[in-house]
């Protein structure tokens, strides 16, 4: 459409002003908006030509076998000005015939045919077909499945926790112990059956102690006789009262205890002197165990002052005895007189029990 200026009606010398704008504008609709039917007021440039007296191209795009190409073709007249509304009809006749041509020769290839960088694609399962992306799948990370070979070989992996084997578990080098066991080994690698038997065989004892059931001698005495223990010689206890004899070996009558097997035995023999008896300051109430005859153990309760009072020497300790070995118990008492043994029960008593 042509330029056209209003009016000025407000100010000095509005003649000039407005001649002078209307000047303006019929110079900017005669030459710079030159148009070929003036009167049907085009709105496009009738010259091919911009600013800098350059020629102005139409550039169309059309898909040849699948390809797009740009086609070249001028839209108004020449640098001089003198094409004909004919010879650009002419041009765009060419140009639709051109396009026409593109297009009948054009392979179609589906949803691909598309412009505007794909935005308008109306079949993504075709076009990713198309690509030979139709495996792709716009899932998360999270989401994504694995092969079917991954879970084959996750299905033969043991869990960490509670883990059942099953068939001949082999271990890798490096993770078992194999050779005889190391002073202070605190690895945490899996013993071999090698090597818990050497284990074994080098913890354990050149020889075992034999144990014994309850067969064992066991021998439990107590002696409520009353036997007067006359000063200054060694008297035998006899006549006692046996709770248990297990190996039968003690005589209750003469006091005298056979040991039955060689070994350990631990004896434990208390005597008990009455309240009756007085002594001088230094006066010596003894217990004495023998072995065929000979001390083997013995103990002494000793008076530190005249007042009249219990003595009762006790001795309790191991011996190594050999089978046939005789054992009796003996008290010794320097007072001056004779002092008899209380006739209580549980005071006076006798133990000899075989160690394991």
């Amino acid at each position: 459409m042509k330029i056209t200026l209003p009016q000025i009606t407000n100010g000095q010398d509005l003649s000039t002003l407005n001649s002078n704008f209307q000047a303006i504008a019929s110079q900017l609709n005669n030459n710079v908006l030159y148009r070929v039917n003036i009167g049907s007021e085009p709105n496009t440039p009738a010259q091919d030509l911009d600013f800098n007296g350059k020629k102005i191209y139409n550039l169309s795009v059309v898909l040849v076998n699948g390809v797009s190409v740009l086609t070249l073709t001028q839209t108004a007249e020449d640098a001089t000005g003198t094409a004909t509304a004919a010879a650009l009809s002419a041009q765009a006749s060419a140009t639709a015939a051109a396009s026409s041509a593109a297009s009948a020769n054009a392979i179609v290839i589906g949803a691909l045919q598309k412009s505007n960088n794909l935005s308008d694609l109306t079949s993504i399962s075709t076009a990713k077909t198309n690509l030979g992306l139709n495996n792709v799948t716009n899932t998360s990370d999270a989401n994504k499945p694995i092969s079917t070979a991954q879970q084959t070989a996750l299905d033969l992996k043991a869990p960490i926790n509670g883990a059942t084997f099953t068939g001949t578990i082999t271990m890798p080098v490096g993770s078992l112990l194999t050779s005889s066991p190391t002073a202070g080994d605190s690895s945490n690698k899996i013993p071999t059956t090698f090597y818990v038997q050497n284990a074994l065989n080098s913890s354990q004892p050149a020889s075992f102690t034999k144990l014994f059931s309850s067969s064992n001698a066991k021998l439990n005495a107590g002696n409520v006789a009353g036997q007067p223990i006359v000063s200054g010689s060694n008297v035998t206890i006899t006549n006692w009262l046996i709770g248990y004899d297990v190996t039968s070996s003690f005589n209750a009558t003469t006091g005298v205890f056979v040991v039955p097997d060689s070994g350990f035995y631990l004896i434990n023999a208390q005597m008990f002197f009455t309240a009756a008896a007085t002594a001088a300051i230094g006066n010596v109430f003894t217990i004495i165990v023998n072995r065929n005859g000979t001390v083997l153990q013995f103990a002494d309760d000793i008076s530190a002052s005249t007042t009249a009072r219990n003595y009762n020497p006790q001795v309790n300790f191991v011996a190594q005895l050999t089978a046939g070995d005789l054992i009796t118990v003996q008290v010794f008492q320097n007072s001056g007189s004779t002092s008899a043994l209380s006739s209580a029960g549980g005071v006076n008593f006798l133990q000899i029990t075989r160690i394991p």
